[in-house]
């Protein structure tokens, strides 16, 4: 009975097996039309990061060849599946006449070849009858065999094979259940995987049964299996959503693998998991302090590659903390004494005064004060940078001028910056707005000299910057590298930052922004505590942290030193130890203490700059309209004496002629109503103050 059977199923497949020729798909249209189903993202190694969903029915992973399988893989499927893969023509008579008959008795059998499984994957056979859809599968595995090499129908099998739950192929198996690509599995997860495929959704003991007979003498993977990670699958790798949009509005290019949808990055998948979970574990200790997110970046200094890029931590993140503007804090102190360090208008050792300060603004008058509303009278440059001090930073903005100030941090790759005449002096103590991804740049600048170039998330392709729109390319020019702070100054910067006996006047000589090797590093905190920030480097990579809240809701009790600087301070410590710089040739030591050659013994008071008191941006003057117009003046005062400068005002609609300012400190000027404006130029004729306001009446 058995022969016969056997005569019949070979007279049928005679019969009809050519009939099915011209419907089968050849291999190349199989591969070419395969799709992934979603943006895949990979680490710098080819790891599997994220998967940006665009297809919710199944997720597949770029299509490989079958060279990139490791060998052991397909030897467990052929030993699992079907040995006699390489002898048969499509199917195995003696298994199938057994198939056929316990169909006949109602009773589901085994027997079909790999080529039969790729058969039913193609779903190539409908019919709803069970012995004529197993006798077409039998006629079409034949003829696929005819026009598919067994080399090509293990590569398409393995990439379109089903697995657990919505995963298709093997790509998909080893990327989301064991976080690798499949020539990075072990054998036992290799085992794991062949296993699955009989029944995708069998449970542990039949798993790990079936993985025990595939590979008898491997050890099988049993932490994977005791945390139950196949059943968390679904789970991104890790959180990236506010990354995923990043990528999705700069445009990055998506490289052309079988016309599967593949990035590669340039993060470490290793690195960026740890990140995570740092920063998640601090945001957890800040709930309590009303904090609920964070973002940390990790740049390579020399490549200015992206090693980690946290955006949030929160599931429910759909801001991207890493490139969102906010208010900058302290963190911006150090581009300040860095461009007065560079032109020599101070010294690292220069005195200023720690003293209360009080300026007219529009509609009062402003008193800044220090972080713990201390004031410790005169202070080296030195002290007030490494303390974060306000008032003495207000004094170098002075003596720095707000427009070279503003210049230069554009330079550095602030574009969110705004304009002088909105902040003015308050642009030194943080009230401008920048992003993360700018202030990393920015003190990854200062780790490599004063030299800037912009960061990159993808190799051998430019910075990511989140205003660029999603069709406009990036030009080389954007690309090249610049110096925008000289060596010996940048140098001086660093020292400071890394100088802990410095600082220790509002930090103390032990707190977390001591770490194990050498690094230099800057804290900030916003307005009412909205903004935690800690950046900071090593010679080799720069690190940045932010916490607070995305809806901007205050923090309570929290500083940069106790929000930011713990997380920043452990993420350094996963990467190699710093060590000291080497000192720049225009750097030298004098009196134990590193200085530009040319500025020794420059520990003199400095005098306040030269600056227009009033009338404030902003202001407005109202004129009775029974006085004449020719006596209607207003009092302009400037901070000092001021031989060799110049005012010019411009007042509605004339302009009044230029007038040397002497040596007096308070003058009156006729003004009509309208606009008015007055600009403070140096005797270059270059405008190092101006302010507008408004006259009414008259």
């Amino acid at each position: 009975m058995v022969r016969v059977l056997g005569y019949l199923t070979l007279c049928f497949i005679l019969l009809t097996g050519y009939a099915l020729t011209t419907s089968l798909p050849r291999f190349e249209e199989t591969r070419k039309a395969y799709e992934t189903g979603e943006l895949t993202i990979t680490d710098r190694n080819g790891e599997v990061i994220y998967g940006l969903r665009e297809d919710f029915r199944e997720r597949r992973l770029p299509w490989l060849s079958l060279d990139q399988y490791p060998p052991t893989l397909v030897q467990f499927l052929l030993t699992a599946e079907d040995r006699s893969f390489y002898d048969h023509i499509g199917f195995s008579p003696r298994a199938l006449v057994g198939s056929l008959w316990g169909a006949v008795r109602g009773q589901r059998r085994g027997g079909s070849t790999i080529t039969m499984q790729l058969v039913r994957i193609l779903d190539h056979v409908r019919d709803r009858n069970r012995i004529v859809r197993k006798l077409r599968e039998i006629v079409s595995s034949f003829v696929l065999e005819r026009y598919w090499s067994k080399e090509e129908i293990l590569e398409g099998y393995l990439n379109l094979v089903p697995l657990r739950g919505e995963l298709r192929g093997m790509p998909a198996g080893a990327g989301y259940l064991f976080r690798k690509a499949p020539h990075g599995l072990t054998l036992g997860e290799q085992a794991v995987l062949v296993a699955l495929l009989p029944a995708p959704n069998a449970g542990w003991n039949t798993l790990i049964t079936r993985a025990g007979r595939i590979a008898p003498d491997v050890p099988l993977p049993e932490a994977f299996i005791r945390e139950g990670q196949m059943e968390s699958y679904r789970r991104d790798l890790i959180s990236m959503e506010p990354f995923s949009r990043l990528i999705q509005r700069v445009g990055l290019k998506r490289e052309d693998q079988s016309s599967s949808k593949f990035i590669r990055t340039t993060l470490d998948g290793g690195l960026q998991r740890k990140v995570e979970e740092i920063l998640r574990r601090q945001v957890q200790d800040l709930v309590q302090f009303g904090g609920e997110n964070g973002a940390a970046l990790v740049v390579d200094n020399e490549s200015a590659e992206v090693l980690a890029y946290v955006g949030g931590v929160s599931p429910e993140s759909v801001v991207d903390g890493v490139q969102a503007p906010r208010q900058a804090g302290s963190t911006l102190k150090p581009f300040l004494y860095g461009i007065g360090f560079e032109a020599r208008l101070l010294t690292p050792e220069s005195l200023l005064l720690d003293a209360p300060r009080e300026e007219v603004v529009s509609g009062g008058s402003y008193r800044p004060s220090n972080y713990d509303r201390r004031f410790s009278g005169e202070v080296t440059a030195r002290a007030a940078l490494a303390s974060s001090l306000n008032l003495p930073t207000l004094s170098v903005f002075d003596i720095v001028g707000g427009n070279r100030y503003f210049t230069k941090l554009k330079e550095f790759g602030f574009s969110h910056i705004g304009s002088l005449d909105r902040f003015g002096s308050s642009a030194a103590l943080g009230s401008v707005t920048v992003s993360l991804w700018e202030l990393v740049g920015a003190y990854r600048t200062l780790a490599r000299g004063g030299r800037y170039s912009p960061l990159r998330l993808i190799p051998e392709m430019s910075a990511i910057n989140s205003d660029i729109p999603r069709s406009d390319p990036i030009s080389s020019e954007t690309l090249a590298e610049r110096r925008v702070l000289s060596e010996g100054a940048s140098f001086l910067i660093s020292h400071i930052l890394s100088d802990r006996e410095s600082r220790a006047q509002s930090f103390g000589l032990e707190n977390a922004l001591s770490t194990r090797g050498w690094s230099a590093v800057k804290t900030g905190t916003s307005r009412k505590m909205v903004d935690n920030w800690c950046i900071g480097y090593t010679t080799k990579y720069t690190v940045g942290v932010w916490v607070g809240n995305f809806s901007g809701r205050p923090m309570r009790n929290v500083s940069g030193v106790s929000g930011a600087a713990p997380a920043f301070q452990e993420i350094l410590a996963l990467l190699p130890e710093g060590v000291q710089p080497p000192r720049p040739e225009d750097v030298h030591e004098f009196e134990g203490r590193p200085v530009l050659r040319g500025t020794e013994g420059g520990g003199e008071r400095l005098p306040p700059s030269l600056r227009i008191v009033s009338p404030v941006t902003g202001a407005v003057f109202s004129f009775d309209p029974d006085i004449p117009r020719r006596v209607a003046k207003i009092p302009v005062r400037l901070s000092k004496e001021s031989p060799g400068y110049t005012l010019r005002v411009r007042g509605g609609d004339i302009v009044v002629e230029e007038m040397k300012t002497g040596t007096e400190l308070e003058l009156l000027i006729p003004v009509t109503p309208g606009e008015g404006r007055i600009e403070l130029l140096n005797p270059s004729g270059e405008v190092i103050d101006q302010v507008q306001f408004q006259i009414r009446g008259g």
